[in-house]
């Protein structure tokens, strides 16, 4: 027996718990922050909650060490679901939010936050799961009360690291368009001849006319067949390469067509989303996640008029991001048409003028911007003129419009000719400096300063300011490398 004086494992713990309560703690994917009082410590460490573990395969000790280590899970976990539902009918709540955080292989926790008008976001209680014993149904229906279902949360946490997906996010950057009909596709990715290429879109939309979708889909299938063998090396200089597709039910029809082939595939292009087909797309995103080993990301494209009228826009916008923020692993990119938001109004810029220029299509970009680009990598828009000549007027446009870009927060941009591809490729190239500075502020080691001179000793860092940014460099410069 235990001496009356000898503490025991819940107590340990419930000390901890009480002088980190009230502390704030962030999400890393959401930036959420969230604490906990003295009613989330009790409902954690609750034999209730305790007991939820154990029959879920986990011992008393597992789960009170998880509680002691609620910090980091909660930093690092995703979250799966958003509603409005509490049995409490609590006034004052907001939301309840679920996340999911891995411990290790095939075990996680489930952490509960209560968003309420007084207190902000509370860590409410903590479970742990097996993957294996997740209550998940492949047969539910996507269901629009989810922010991010726990269907796409497991399937994400199985097959990718969050490095992963940040790593492609950023490597898309100079995204080819050509026709899926294209001849020499398969010889110009396995001979790589087209420089500076790291990823390349197989139109089947615009690019096609209708009567020749049936032969360029089989095409397409003939191409993906001949790139598996270079795409099972999965050498890091292979371009990724997409597929765009029509509709949400070509997105299916297309998936179940090229079967095994679709493993040369990063994933799917998805013009023209919007409210009108947002749901069905998401749907047809999950079905096609269900039954793949490796995840199937998505590029959606902002560009139809639903977007450009400004009565409606914030709301359209901000509709969409909350949907997608329930896939939001599986979201690359998000796409702009800037050439069909300028046809909305009979605008084409000329070979002198950005995209910034054309003021009612940079406030769309704005405004797009301005909802997406804190939580997601936003790609620039195409510019249509290309050449040979790298010092002619084509070039000196696009390198003005690509500086534009990066000082906005756009990073990448769709290119329609292999000219254009080495002028996005050195944009994203970073200064020494900047990644220099980057490196200082990711490896912080001072415990109580937050701010320090740069390496170059000509600016200020800050560790709370800059951290976001530093880590969008380091990935930038070590995949498009340092100018000197």
């Amino acid at each position: 027996m235990k001496n009356s004086g000898e503490k025991t494992h819940t107590d340990i713990v419930r000390e901890q718990l009480l002088s980190q309560r009230k502390q704030d703690i962030t999400n890393k994917e959401t930036g959420i922050k969230a604490s906990f009082g003295v009613k989330g410590i009790n409902k954690m460490l609750s034999n209730t909650a305790i007991n939820k573990s154990i029959r879920n395969g986990f011992t008393r000790d597992e789960h009170l060490d998880a509680a002691a280590d609620i910090k980091s899970l909660f930093e690092n976990a995703k979250l799966y679901q958003v509603t409005g539902d509490d049995k409490n009918k609590s006034a004052s709540l907001k939301s309840v939010k679920r996340f999911i955080s891995d411990m290790d292989k095939n075990k996680f926790a489930y952490i509960t936050v209560k968003e309420s008008i007084v207190n902000g976001h509370r860590i409410y209680s903590l479970e742990l799961q097996e993957i294996d014993k997740a209550p998940l149904d492949k047969g539910k229906p996507y269901s629009s009360t989810y922010s991010n279902d726990a269907y796409t949360a497991l399937i994400v946490s199985q097959k990718e690291s969050t490095s992963k997906e940040n790593y492609l996010k950023y490597k898309v950057g100079g995204l080819l368009y050509m026709p899926a009909l294209q001849e020499n596709i398969v010889a110009k990715i396995k001979e790589k001849s087209i420089p500076c290429l790291t990823s390349a879109a197989l139109c089947l939309e615009d690019a096609i006319l209708d009567e020749s979708l049936t032969t360029a889909e089989a095409e397409l299938k003939h191409i993906l067949n001949e790139l598996l063998s270079v795409y099972e090396k999965s050498a890091p200089d292979n371009p990724l390469l997409f597929v765009r597709v029509r509709s949400p039910k070509h997105l299916l029809h297309v998936a179940n067509f090229l079967g095994d082939t679709q493993k040369a595939l990063t994933g799917y292009i998805l013009p023209k989303f919007d409210l009108g087909n947002a749901d069905a797309y998401l749907k047809a995103v999950k079905d096609v996640n269900s039954l793949t080993d490796a995840p199937v990301y998505i590029m959606p494209v902002l560009e139809s008029v639903m977007l450009a009228k400004v009565a409606k826009r914030g709301r359209v916008l901000e509709e969409l991001k909350n949907m997608l923020d329930g896939f939001k692993n599986f979201v690359l990119n998000i796409r702009v048409g800037g050439n069909d938001f300028s046809n909305l109004y009979g605008l084409r810029r000329p070979v002198n003028a950005t995209i910034y220029d054309v003021g009612i299509v940079r406030d769309i970009l704005t405004d797009i911007l301005n909802v997406f680009a804190a939580d997601y990598t936003v790609s620039g828009p195409v510019w249509e003129f290309f050449g040979e000549n790298k010092e002619g007027s084509w070039a000196k446009g696009l390198k003005r419009e690509l500086n534009l870009d990066r000082i906005n927060g756009f990073i990448g941009k769709t290119a329609i000719h292999p000219s254009q591809l080495p002028l996005i490729y050195d944009s994203l190239r970073v200064s020494k400096a900047d990644y220099e500075d980057a490196v200082q502020i990711l490896n912080w080691k001072d415990d109580k300063l937050g701010v320090v001179k740069s390496v170059a000793g000509n600016r200020m860092n800050e560790v709370k300011t800059h951290g976001r940014w530093a880590e969008q460099i380091k990935i930038l410069g070590d995949i498009y490398g340092i100018k000197d």
